[in-house]
């Protein structure tokens, strides 16, 4: 679930109280930490941000390089209520930077001093407000229009150019295009000859396809239903196009989900005359093994 809250994790880490005016002091000592943290990993940070800038360029993800274009990012998500997906880059492209998780950003000796630099830090600074409006976030409720919302009520254009928050954005669109949706409950490579095969496609314009014809979200519930009633050795393949909306395409995976549950529960009803949750742990397989969660998804650009 949303890998893509990386950046609140990343910029609540700390909760610090400091100062944005005294020439940047801080953004300037935890970017120095970032770099040493990607050098330790054979990573020269700056020159792979450069590429990873370069690629989403091209790929229309901003517009140039600048940080107007880093702030209109956010403003995006606050404007579309969600995050466009985006095409993700080959792992091997740009894995230099996805070497470090964001806990691993900085070092425990980094963390120490900037604990060090709170008695010299000046409260009221942007740097403590953003934290201070992103640490009032409910992580059980937390959406992406709330974290632009925290992050653009405070910061400016101009802190966009500084290394600090440029570096934070890139990563954070990294992390975006580079999280495969819930990979756990995705399904391997399969012989399509082996199952019948469902597609299920969602366009850019959240235009939702069953079987390549075009449905709504409600006739969709009763004919996914049918097909996997008739068709127990089915297989589906959600597509997405990478313009579709986060929202929409988690909507629908939602979807398939509850009609599973619907016709596990309606089986456990008809063959053991007892509710799901009821079944003993044999029981439950075996209702299990006929309404799994076979799926396999992909990005896709059309």
């Amino acid at each position: 679930m949303f890998k893509y809250l990386f950046l609140f994790i990343t910029l609540i880490i700390f909760q610090p109280v400091f100062s944005q005016k005294l020439n940047q002091e801080v953004e300037k000592f935890l970017y120095s930490c970032l770099e040493e943290s990607f050098e330790k990993e054979g990573v020269d940070l700056n020159f792979e941000l450069d590429r990873l800038e370069r690629f989403l360029i091209h790929n229309g993800d901003i517009s140039e390089a600048s940080g107007d274009s880093y702030f209109r990012y956010f403003l995006e998500i606050q404007l579309k209520k969600d995050v466009l997906l985006t095409m993700p880059p080959s792992a091997e492209e740009f894995s230099g930077l996805l070497k470090l998780d964001p806990g691993s950003y900085y070092s425990s000796d980094c963390l120490e001093q900037l604990r060090k630099m709170n008695s010299q830090s000046l409260q009221g600074s942007s740097y403590f407000l953003m934290s201070k409006a992103l640490a009032a976030l409910n992580p059980a409720t937390i959406t992406p229009e709330e974290v632009s919302k925290a992050i653009s009520g405070v910061l400016e254009v101009v802190d966009f150019e500084t290394p600090f928050y440029r570096a934070l954005t890139l990563l954070t669109m990294l992390n975006l295009a580079s999280a495969a949706p819930l990979v756990s409950e995705s399904g391997p490579e399969f012989n399509a000859a082996d199952y019948f095969v469902i597609p299920i496609f969602i366009s850019g314009k959240d235009e939702l396809f069953l079987s390549k014809k075009q449905i709504t979200v409600e006739d969709f519930r009763l004919e996914l239903a049918k097909l996997i009633e008739q068709y127990p050795d089915y297989y589906m393949i959600l597509e997405f196009d990478r313009k579709s909306s986060f929202n929409f395409y988690t909507s629908i995976r939602k979807e398939i989900a509850d009609i599973l549950a619907m016709l596990s529960e309606e089986a456990s009803r008809t063959l053991f005359n007892k509710k799901y949750s009821d079944l003993n742990e044999i029981q439950k397989l075996q209702i299990d093994s006929r309404y799994s969660f076979r799926i396999k998804e992909n990005i896709v650009e059309k």
